[in-house]
């Protein structure tokens, strides 16, 4: 080391301090602490990985609220999916998907939970089926649902796959995106009211 503190001397580089017995100690504090509070951490996330595995068991509804509220709409509905059997078609519907959608040729900036009075060109989703109604057009269609990543879809009796975006910030639905049967173009769905 003495060589090198030549250079920097020669460099106009000050010495390099020097660890006194208060330094070392003052370290090794540190590094004491340290170490029981990444401990800390540790036990914390086992005994949350612990408590929601309890409550997904226990209370569905509550694990799955938590999620959504903790990480948002997209990681509850993959957890959605895996609680309740989405990774395959079936004619029950996932409650979040349960309304009356009122279709828009463009996507409207509206806040969480807004809900549109107009409905002119209503969806209706269902048990089982989908009700479409595109300037003046009427469909009924038989369907069965299943989840895929963030999207849902939808199988027709006719074996047709229709994709339902579904849009999504923080806790909620912004909106769902559909091609619908025999369409082209893509509509963007909001909740509206009764």
């Amino acid at each position: 080391m003495p060589g090198l503190q030549n250079t920097l001397d020669r460099l106009g580089v000050p010495p390099l301090p020097r660890f006194t017995a208060r330094g070392k100690r003052l370290t090794m504090i540190f590094g004491i602490f340290a170490i029981a509070y990444i401990g800390f951490l540790a036990y914390q996330n086992a005994a949350a990985r612990k408590y929601l595995q309890a409550l997904q068991l226990e209370n569905p509804a509550g694990y799955l609220d938590v999620i959504r509220k903790e990480d948002g709409f997209e990681s509850y509905i993959a957890a959605y999916s895996a609680l309740h059997g989405f990774d395959s078609f079936k004619s029950d519907i996932p409650p979040f998907l349960v309304g009356r959608w009122t279709l828009k040729e463009a996507p409207e900036r509206v806040a969480l939970g807004f809900v549109f009075a107009d409905c002119l060109n209503p969806m209706v989703l269902l048990n089982g089926q989908i009700g479409l109604t595109i300037d003046g057009e009427t469909a009924q269609h038989a369907v069965e649902y299943r989840i895929a990543g963030h999207d849902a879809y939808l199988r027709t009796e006719e074996d047709e796959l229709i994709r339902l975006g579904i849009v999504s910030y923080s806790a909620g639905i912004d909106h769902l995106e559909i091609v619908p049967p025999g369409r082209s173009e893509k509509y963007y769905a909001y909740l509206r009211g009764n």
